[in-house]
Parts: structure tokens; sequence; C-alpha cells
């Protein structure tokens, strides 16, 4: 589980190199929780090769972000060398 608790965190992934052919398939589900409410998300997205792509976007203020799940399908007919990274006020932290 990861937990997003400032408007400055986000979750983003990239490629280290261009694909061939197909780029990967991202998914996320994430819960945003305040005091007094709980909101079920998620984000499909695509990598877009050696640029960042926003896999799970910042928190409203006041709002804990929980991610449950994050898939990564390779779609390319290569194998791709993927990162997983927490970017804080673009400070970047990788995760995988």
């Amino acid at each position: 589980m990861i937990v997003l608790d400032a408007t400055t965190e986000k979750i983003q992934v990239v490629l280290a190199g261009n694909v061939t052919t197909n780029q990967l398939n991202c998914y996320a589900a994430y819960r945003d929780i305040t005091t007094t409410d709980y909101t079920a998300g998620n984000n499909p997205v695509n990598t877009n090769n050696t640029t960042d792509v926003d896999l799970v976007g910042a928190p409203d203020a006041s709002t804990q972000r929980v991610i449950d799940l994050i898939n990564i399908y390779n779609a390319d007919t290569v194998a791709a060398t993927v990162t997983v990274k927490l970017d804080v006020s673009g400070t970047e932290y990788p995760l995988w």
C-alpha cells in the first residue's frame, strides 16, 4: 500500500527507452479518504516512452489517497524497463 498525503505527491511511470510497437498499459486503483468521506477511484493510462506519465495524481488538500493496486502490462513486442516512482514537488523517489 502507498499513501499520498500531500498535494505535492504523485505516482509516475516512465520507460528507460522507446517502445518498439505498443506503449505499456498501466492501471492504478485507489481510494481518497477524508475525515467525512471515502471515494474510490482508478486511472488507466499508457506509457509515453521516456516521458514521465502521471499514474496517480496528487490528492486534494486534507485528503489521503491510498493506492491499493498498480498494474503494468507490457503490450510491446520486446521487453521493457519500467520505473515507478513517487514524485514529491519534482524530487523523484524510485519505488520499482
